[in-house]
């Protein structure tokens, strides 16, 4: 059940005239005051509370001084856009995340302007609306290799993958989703290597390609024991 959504605050003016320096413009006592903030935001959106993830999230926006915040302001914004999401607003969701947006491209921030793209991708995408979607994913996806960010660009090429497995078309699933795995190899990141293995053992699978779904099926079986253990040995 999806809970019912109270607007705790509209989406900031986004006139930015920043100098995006590369740490926010705080005094001396606040950055851990922020750095507190998005921990609790965090932790609060984790156990499902996005009320209070809000409240904590705006209030270290409060604490920077947004002309001179940059990214860290923008990667907030982003987040609160992100639980507006998860509560079924898309409206909010869109505001923040262009918020986000606008900070990052008055920075000349390329990452971060894929990142809050990537989060308008997914609103649209929520709502259905594929094709806008599809196109902001493709827009971001350039924005993360042009900015050499690995895991937006891994990312970006997993959904765009799975876009068109949903469309039904599966040679450009295959393609999508073999070039997340290269991303993520490039990571190391196991989960996401092991999630996308099994992406395209179903592609695979979808096009009667017996051989190939055996064979990464098999090595993501063979990963996700190899998680499990590592799991295991951690406790």
């Amino acid at each position: 059940m999806i809970p019912q959504v109270v607007p705790l605050s509209s989406a900031p003016s986004t006139s930015i005239q920043s100098n995006c320096s590369a740490s926010a413009d705080v005094d001396a006592a606040e950055p851990r005051d922020v750095d507190r903030m998005m921990e609790a935001g965090q932790t609060a959106e984790r156990q499902g509370n996005r009320i209070e993830a809000r409240h904590h999230y705006e209030r270290a926006l409060e604490l920077l001084t947004i002309p001179t915040a940059g990214p860290p302001a923008a990667t907030i914004m982003r987040w609160i856009a992100r639980t507006f999401m998860n509560d079924a607003n898309a409206e909010a969701a869109l505001d923040w995340a262009d918020a986000a947006l606008e900070v990052s491209e008055a920075c000349g921030d390329l990452a971060g302007a894929g990142h809050a793209i990537n989060s308008k991708a997914a609103v649209h995408w929520q709502q259905g609306n594929l094709d806008e979607a599809e196109r902001l994913f493709l827009q971001a996806r350039s924005l993360a290799l042009a900015a050499a960010d690995v895991e937006l660009a891994a990312r970006t090429s997993q959904n765009l993958g799975v876009m068109a497995s949903i469309r039904g078309e599966l040679p450009d699933a295959l393609r999508h989703y073999t070039i997340a795995l290269e991303h993520w190899r490039a990571l190391g990141l196991a989960k996401e290597i092991a999630g996308t293995l099994n992406n395209l053992g179903m592609a695979h699978t979808e096009l009667r390609q017996w051989s190939d779904a055996q064979r990464v099926y098999a090595e993501a079986i063979e990963l996700c024991a190899s998680i499990e253990d590592l799991r295991r040995g951690s406790t």
